[in-house]
């Protein structure tokens, strides 16, 4: 460890001792860490590390050259290469220091989303635009225009891994959502932006959302389309789920808001309100039998 710090600080790249220290660097990620945070390694080494062959060495350069404070600025000499290893090499890990790059430089969260997105599609690289980014991916696309947010939707592959990606470009943006629906190419896909949230919120109370206008009119919109109302719950059932206490409050919850739908104007909501209604109302039987069942067994016992 202490031979590889020595060559970061005072060792020329062109060196053969760089080299061989080279393949080293990729175990060494803390130490590099520290050694970029204390401005140890001089430009013409960092720029090496920058575009090194292992990803995370490039990648942990590029995030602690921005330091821990929001005022770094990173030299000109090392902007492109820095921007580019952020772009590319920056996500796992440093989702944090991304979230306080994106505000400062918009034109790399729409890269940084850009990138994986043409590495998704082309096969050359995986990516899941998951939980694991819940909070850096909606900074990155608060910044982005609506131009951006179209060339992206151009971009989307055929993927669930795009999912919450699709989502959140759309939000309730109808405009956005017509030209989503377009792309034929992507199936199901297109009804991403229909899925309810069930969960917890920041008190542990337990959230269902209800379907509010905007979205009823993207549920029409995509059924002109030629989606059924199956296909349309479908999607709302899409997402994973958060509950706390009995799973028969948590049916009865995901029961009442398509109640509601059951008196729109148009019949095709009303249909799709039917079928979350038988849906959720045999659901809720089943479990309210069971929990009768389990609480007679332990007053028995």
């Amino acid at each position: 460890m202490l031979g590889v710090s020595l060559v970061l600080k005072h060792c020329d790249p062109e060196n053969p001792l760089w080299a061989k220290a080279c393949s080293l660097f990729k175990n060494c990620i803390g130490l590099i860490q520290g050694c970029v945070l204390r401005k140890e390694i001089c430009s013409k080494n960092l720029r090496q590390l920058m575009n090194h062959s292992e990803p995370k060495v490039s990648g942990v350069v590029a995030a602690n050259l921005w330091g821990i404070k929001d005022e770094a600025k990173i030299p000109d000499d090392l902007y492109e290469c820095w921007k580019q290893a952020i772009v590319r090499h920056t996500d796992e890990e440093q989702e944090y220091i991304l979230e306080r790059i994106f505000p400062k430089h918009p034109d790399i969260a729409y890269e940084w989303i850009a990138w994986r997105l043409d590495g998704i599609r082309d096969g050359t690289r995986s990516f899941w635009f998951g939980s694991r980014y819940d909070r850096v991916l909606p900074t990155a696309i608060r910044l982005l225009t609506r131009e951006q947010r179209r060339v992206l939707i151009e971009k989307m592959p055929k993927t669930s891994s795009v999912a919450e990606l699709v989502r959140s470009l759309i939000g309730r943006d109808m405009e956005l959502f017509t030209y989503l629906l377009d792309r034929e190419d992507l199936e199901g896909v297109r009804l991403d932006p229909l899925r309810i949230d069930v969960g917890s919120g920041l008190h542990a109370e337990n959230i269902v959302t209800d379907f509010d206008e905007g979205w009823q009119k993207m549920a029409i919109a995509a059924m002109e389309k030629g989606f059924s109302p199956e296909n349309i719950f479908s999607a709302t059932q899409s997402g994973g789920y958060c509950w706390s206490g009995p799973m028969s409050s948590m049916f009865a919850a995901r029961l009442s808001p398509f109640e509601k739908l059951l008196i729109h104007t148009d019949e095709r909501i009303q249909r799709v309100g039917k079928i979350g209604v038988d849906h959720f109302s045999k659901l809720l039987d089943a479990q309210l039998r069971g929990e009768r069942r389990a609480a007679i067994r332990g007053g028995d016992a």
